[in-house]
């Protein structure tokens, strides 16, 4: 798992958070992402947010449409793991508009999703024991 983090992980969670742009004159920080357990679809965006959450093993994520459109939530283990793939079985979900999705994610591993409907909406969990908590 060590080099999966070091090669893997942080690789593209820095150019994850490098694409997150300030306002000119701003002086916010890049938001925290640890621990967050709630990914939206807002109105008119098409996009996801936060598009990267890290979380411990366990953790109930909630995806929550409030577009006027129809998303379709499609999730799955990007890691090698076997163990991992066998107990994290893909997700595929239909969100309507106004509708919400819980589901568990137990074992460590990187989590790609994205909306089978709209290519440009994706995002990603990273499930680590070693998360900090906020």
């Amino acid at each position: 798992m060590n080099l999966l983090v070091r090669f893997v992980f942080l690789p593209i969670l820095f150019l994850l958070l490098s694409s997150i742009t300030l306002v000119k004159g701003s002086s916010k920080p890049v938001p925290d992402v640890r621990n967050l357990n709630l990914i939206v679809v807002e109105k008119g965006t098409l996009s996801f947010s936060p598009k990267v959450v890290l979380v411990k093993p366990g953790t109930v994520l909630t995806w929550v449409n409030q577009d006027i459109q129809d998303h379709f939530l499609m999730l799955s283990s990007a890691t090698s793991n076997e163990k991992t793939i066998a107990n994290e079985p893909p997700v595929n979900q239909p969100l309507p508009p106004g509708t919400r999705f819980q589901h568990k994610i137990s074992h460590t591993g990187i989590y790609p999703f994205f909306c089978a409907i709209h290519n440009q909406m994706w995002g990603m969990i990273m499930v680590d024991e070693n998360v900090v908590t906020n």
